[in-house]
C-alpha cells in the first residue's frame, strides 16, 4: 500500500539546515559512511522534522556541509538506515515513510513509500540486521512488523500493551524474534513463528520501571533494559524468570537509548544516553561488565547514538542532543 505523502516537503535546491529552536533527535551512519541527522522543530505552533543527509559521519558535525533534506510537517521521532541508501523514517503523526536518501539522480531524496497506519506518534524503529523486516512501536499501544521492500505492514499487534510503547528491537540473527518495551513497566518478547506470540518478562525483574531495550549480541537471546532509576539490567530472556546476569548504574535519570556496537567480541560494547547530558560507553560482558567511558560534553540532554565502524582498539561514537550539537567521542579499547 502506497499512499501519496502530502506531509512532506523537498526542497532539493537548498537543504535544509537546522537552525536555532531545532533540537537533534537522531543519527545513524549506513554501511557506506552516508549519514543521517535528524530533528524536531519545538518553537512553532505546529511541530516540523527536518532529516538531514551527509557524505559522512564526520561531516555531520558541521551542518553546512549537508548535502540535501527533506522536511516534514510533524517531528521526526526516529529514523534508521534499513540497507544501501533506504531509509525508513517515523513521524509523530503515526507516519511510516521509506526514503532513498542517495536517488540515481544525484540530487535530493526520493519518496519510495509512505503509509499512515498508526494513531499516534512513532515513538521506537528497529530494521533487521539484514534490512528485510522492520518493527515500529507507537503511543498507540500497538505494534507493527513491516516488510521493507515496499513498506507492506505483515503483522499487527494492537493492543500490544496497556499503555504507550516507547522501545522496539528486533533480534540481529531471528528475524522473527521481537521485544518491545512500554510505559506500562512491562518488557515483553515476541516470537512471529508462535501461534501465541506474547511472552512477558515477569515485572519482578525490575526494581524501576523500565525505560527502553534492546538486544545486545548474535550469540544469545540477551536483552539489555534501561530504567527510570538511569540502571541497565543484563537479562538472558531465554529464561526469563531467571534472576538479572548484573546491573549497571550507568545514568543518574531515566535511559533512553541503547546502542549496540554489533561486534560479537569479547567486549560487547554499549552506547546509552539518558534523561541527563552523559554519553555512557559500557562493556556488558556477563563475565566483567563495567563502564568504560562516561562523559557530559553536551550542554543539554542527548538523543541520538550512532557507532562508525570499528578500527582496531579505537572505536568513535557519534551524539547529538537538544542542545543542537553533534559530538564525536573516541573510545580506547582494550579486549
Amino acid at each position: 500500500m502506497q499512499e501519496t505523502p502530502t506531509d512532506q516537503i523537498v526542497d532539493d535546491e537548498t537543504p535544509i539546515l537546522h537552525e536555532c529552536g531545532r533540537t537533534f533527535d537522531v543519527i545513524d551512519i549506513g554501511s557506506d559512511g552516508t549519514s543521517i541527522l535528524g530533528s524536531s522543530n519545538m518553537c512553532t505552533r505546529f511541530w516540523a522534522g527536518i532529516l538531514s543527509v551527509y557524505h559522512s559521519p564526520d561531516a555531520v558535525v558541521d551542518q553546512t556541509q549537508c548535502q540535501s533534506s527533506m522536511e516534514f510537517e510533524g517531528g521526526l521521532s526516529c529514523a534508521k538506515f534499513v540497507s544501501g541508501s533506504k531509509v525508513m523514517v517515523g513521524l509523530d503523526s503515526g507516519s511510516v515513510s521509506l526514503l532513498n536518501v542517495r536517488p540515481e539522480s544525484g540530487s535530493g531524496i526520493d519518496i519510495l513509500a509512505s503509509v499512515a497506519e498508526h494513531d499516534n506518534v512513532v515513538s521506537s524503529l528497529s530494521v533487521s540486521r539484514d534490512g528485510t523486516r522492520a518493527l515500529t512501536g507507537s503511543l498507540d499501544r500497538s505494534l507493527k512488523v513491516w516488510h521493507t521492500d515496499y513498506l507492506v505492514c505483515s503483522h499487527t499487534y494492537r493492543p500490544a500493551h496497556a499503555d504507550m510503547v516507547v522501545s522496539v528491537a528486533i533480534h540481529p540473527e531471528q528475524n522473527d524474534m521481537m521485544v518491545s518495551c512500554s510505559e506500562d513497566g512491562r518488557v515483553i518478547m515476541w516470537d512471529l513463528r508462535m501461534p501465541k506470540p506474547a511472552l512477558g518478562i515477569p515485572r519482578e525483574q525490575f526494581a524501576n520501571r523500565p525505560s527502553c531495550v534492546s538486544f545486545v549480541n548474535r550469540r544469545g537471546i540477551n536483552l539489555m533494559i534501561g530504567t527510570v532509576s538511569g540502571h541497565l539490567i543484563h537479562l538472558d530472556a531465554s529464561s526469563p524468570k531467571s534472576a538479572p546476569s548484573f546491573e549497571l548504574g550507568a545514568h543518574s535519570r531515566a535511559v533512553r537509548t541503547i546502542c549496540p556496537a554489533g561486534d560479537d567480541d569479547d567486549q560487547l560494547l554499549i552506547a546509552t544516553c539518558a534523561d541527563d547530558r552523559t554519553t555512557v560507553i559500557s562493556s556488558v560482558n556477563p563475565a566483567h561488565p563495567r563502564i568504560i567511558h562516561s562523559d557530559e560534553l553536551h550542554s543539554d540532554v542527548v538523543r541520538g547514538l550512532a557507532w562508525s565502524p570499528k578500527n582496531g582498539d579505537r572505536r568513535r561514537i557519534y551524539s547529538c542532543g537538544w542542545d543542537r550539537q553533534v559530538i564525536v567521542h573516541d573510545i580506547i579499547t582494550s579486549s
